[in-house]
């Protein structure tokens, strides 16, 4: 039995191994959107937990750095070098024990980007104008640089819970992108196992 070319495609988009191991898909976007509507319910532990996350991060580059300052014996830099490791694991060391820092910082970064992103795509849109879509992507920029300017705006009563919230909606689209692969190679698998 041929196959259809809509499966003969699909095949060919999917390769052997994901086809195998559909159920680890599953599994990780089960997990991931699990995780990622857990941190969209309570995103104060999530905006922790991120901030955390970057400031043991910066600690391990500072580890990193510092221990690298002396492989090069006789090197100018060398004081330099550790310096800036000592200010890292510093800083780090602070948004470890003052999270609240970090999640504000984390919270104007993303109101920057937005605005940013808004604006660009705002231009990009109406570049594009009269060709099909370009009144989608000027409202998308739109939406980007009216959420910017919100967080800027709402940022002492949105730095709590905006980072928790982002990486949640991030986890969440991931996990349906991977639960859509698990599903696809899945059909697939079926479909040539019928073939």
């Amino acid at each position: 039995m041929a196959l259809s070319p809509a499966t003969q495609e699909l095949k060919e988009g999917i390769s052997k191994g994901v086809r195998k191991a559909w159920w680890g898909f599953l599994l990780l976007g089960l997990v991931m959107v699990a995780v990622g509507i857990f941190a969209m319910v309570v995103p104060v532990p999530a905006t922790l937990g991120v901030v955390w996350l970057v400031a043991f991060l910066i600690i391990a580059a500072g580890v990193v750095q510092a221990i690298q300052s002396f492989s090069v014996p006789g090197w100018k830099g060398t004081l330099w070098q550790l310096l800036v490791g000592v200010l890292k694991i510093v800083f780090g060391g602070y948004l470890v024990f003052n999270p609240a820092i970090g999640a504000f910082a984390l919270t104007i970064f993303f109101g920057i980007v937005f605005i940013i992103d808004g604006a660009a795509k705002m231009i990009f849109g109406a570049a594009l104008r009269p060709n099909d879509g370009w009144g989608w992507i000027l409202a998308s920029g739109i939406i980007s640089l009216a959420l910017g300017i919100w967080v800027m705006v709402a940022i002492s009563s949105a730095f709590a819970v905006l980072p928790g919230i982002l990486i949640g909606v991030a986890l969440l689209f991931e996990g349906v992108a991977y639960l859509a692969i698990a599903f696809a190679a899945r059909r697939l698998r079926n479909r040539l196992q019928d073939a």
